[in-house]
C-alpha cells in the first residue's frame, strides 16, 4: 500500500538540498582538519613499502612430478597434471568445503 505524503514544492526541495550540502561540506572540512592535525608533516617524502611476496607461488616441476607419480601409483594408470598451485593454509572452512566439492565432481574414470 503506498504511503501518502504531503506535496513538496521544488523550492522546498532546493532549500533542503542546500542545507544538506552545507552540512556535508562542514563535516568534510572538520574531518580534513582532524586528518591534517593527526598526520605527520606531509612535506616529507617516504620511500614506498616493498611489495609482499606472491601469495600463491608456483609449484616447482619436481613437486609436480612427485605428485603425478603418487597419483599414478594410487590409481594404477598414468595421469597428467595440467595445473598445480599452492593454497593458503589459513583459508576458511567454507573455501575448503568448496574445493572438496569441486574435486569430488571430477570424473576420474576416463
Amino acid at each position: 500500500m503506498p504511503v501518502l505524503m504531503e506535496p513538496v514544492t521544488v523550492e522546498e526541495l532546493k532549500r533542503e538540498l542546500a542545507r544538506l550540502r552545507l552540512d556535508f561540506d562542514t563535516r568534510v572540512a572538520a574531518l580534513e582538519q582532524k586528518l591534517a592535525a593527526a598526520a605527520p608533516d606531509s612535506k616529507e617524502t617516504r620511500e614506498p613499502l616493498p611489495l609482499p611476496p606472491p601469495v600463491q607461488p608456483e609449484v616447482s616441476p619436481e613437486i609436480v612430478a612427485i605428485i603425478a607419480a603418487a597419483v599414478t601409483a594410487f590409481l594404477g594408470k598414468k595421469v597428467k597434471i595440467r595445473h598445480a598451485r599452492r593454497i593458503d593454509s589459513g583459508t576458511t572452512p567454507w573455501a575448503q568445503q568448496g574445493r572438496a566439492i569441486i574435486q569430488a565432481s571430477h570424473n576420474l574414470a576416463r
